[in-house]
């Protein structure tokens, strides 16, 4: 159960944050507003890392561990989020959340199947289909 609750309290964050980003899409460009805000999440995560006494964690984290994340960070931060935040400036938050959200499972899953393997089912055919039908 507490999975859940914390899955409902991310999803608390990502709505605020949404709200946020949209209001500040109107006014500043989205490049410039994704970099402030990763800077200051940024700092605010070197802070908790050194507060929960993780620092020499990352320390001792083997390179290809570290260049993904990188990789990651740089698609979905960097990239990801700055074209989301443009995206406000056009659309409202009740359709351009939902969009990138109900399309990231079965662009996931595509990814999934040319570049790790993964099996691609009937279930995950009709699952595609459904998501699309309701973007």
């Amino acid at each position: 159960m507490l999975g859940v609750f914390i899955a409902l309290g991310a999803s608390l964050a990502w709505a605020g944050s949404s709200i946020l980003l949209k209001y500040l899409s109107s006014r500043i460009d989205a490049i410039a507003v994704n970099m402030m805000r990763l800077w200051v999440g940024m700092a605010a995560l070197i802070v908790l890392v050194f507060a929960v006494g993780r620092a020499g964690d990352i320390l001792h984290t083997p390179l290809l561990p570290i260049l993904l994340v990188v990789a990651s960070g740089i698609l979905s931060n960097a990239i990801g989020d700055t074209i989301y935040i443009r995206s406000l400036s056009y659309l409202d938050v009740s359709i351009s959340y939902p969009i990138s959200q109900s399309a990231f499972p079965v662009l996931t899953l595509t990814a999934a199947f040319f570049f790790l393997n993964e099996s691609f089912t009937w279930f995950n055919v009709l699952g595609a289909a459904l998501v699309i039908a309701g973007i």
